[in-house]
C-alpha cells in the first residue's frame, strides 16, 4: 500500500455509515448521526486494537495477492478456504451447493452487471493490517473488492487503512494471519 494521508477513526466509521446506511445518514444530524455512526458495525468496531493508525492508501499490484476478505466464515466455501480475494474472483462461476457462497457469488455478479451497464461503486474500502506490507484484511467493500478485482480496476484505488502491530489478535482478520495462507499469493 502506498500511503497518501493520515485521516481520522471518525472520518473512516462516517464514511462506512453512509456507505451502508446513507438515507439515515442524509436524514440524521449532530448528536443523533454521531451515535448512530458510533454504534454501526459495533460488532466489527469493537474488537479492534485502540492503537490504530489511519491512512488513505492506494492499492498497488504487489498488494493484490496479499488481500483477504474478512474473517468471516460465510466466505469459506466460496475463497477455498483461504479467504483471499484473487480466490474468491476466480472461483465465482463455481457451482456452489453452500448458501453462502450462493449468496455472496449472487451478489458480486449483480455488482459486476451493474459496473458493465456504466455504473459505478464506491471504491474506498476499509482495509486493516498489522503492517503497511500486509497481509491486509477487507473488513468493509468485501463484495465490491472481488467485483473490482474481476474487472481489473483494484489497482489504484483510494482506501482506507487501519495499521496496527495488534492487529493480528483482531478476530476478523485471523484468517490472514494463519500460517498456511498469510502473505500467499495466489495468482
Amino acid at each position: 500500500m502506498r500511503l497518501v494521508k493520515d485521516v481520522t477513526q471518525d472520518e473512516v466509521w462516517s464514511h462506512w455509515f453512509r456507505i451502508e446506511r446513507n438515507e439515515s445518514y442524509k436524514s440524521l444530524t449532530g448528536q443523533i448521526l454521531d451515535q448512530e455512526v458510533k454504534q454501526w458495525r459495533s460488532e466489527i468496531k469493537r474488537p479492534l486494537p485502540p492503537d490504530i493508525c489511519w491512512h488513505e492508501a492506494v492499492i498497488e499490484q504487489g498488494d493484490v495477492g496479499s488481500l483477504f476478505n474478512i474473517s468471516s466464515d460465510d466466505w469459506a466455501d466460496i475463497s477455498r478456504n483461504n479467504f483471499l480475494a484473487n480466490s474468491v474472483a476466480d472461483n465465482l462461476d463455481a457451482a456452489f451447493s453452500d448458501k453462502d457462497s450462493l449468496r455472496i457469488s449472487s451478489d458480486i455478479k449483480r455488482k459486476l452487471s451493474f459496473l458493465e451497464r456504466g455504473g459505478t461503486l464506491d471504491t474506498q474500502l476499509i482495509i486493516v493490517a498489522d503492517k503497511v506490507t500486509g497481509p491486509f484484511t477487507i473488513i468493509e467493500g468485501n463484495r465490491r473488492s472481488v467485483a473490482l478485482l474481476r474487472r481489473n480496476e483494484l489497482v489504484g484505488t483510494v482506501v482506507y487503512i487501519g495499521i496496527s502491530r495488534n492487529m493480528t489478535d483482531f478476530c476478523w482478520s485471523r484468517y490472514s494471519y494463519r500460517s498456511d495462507t498469510a502473505n500467499k499469493e495466489l495468482t
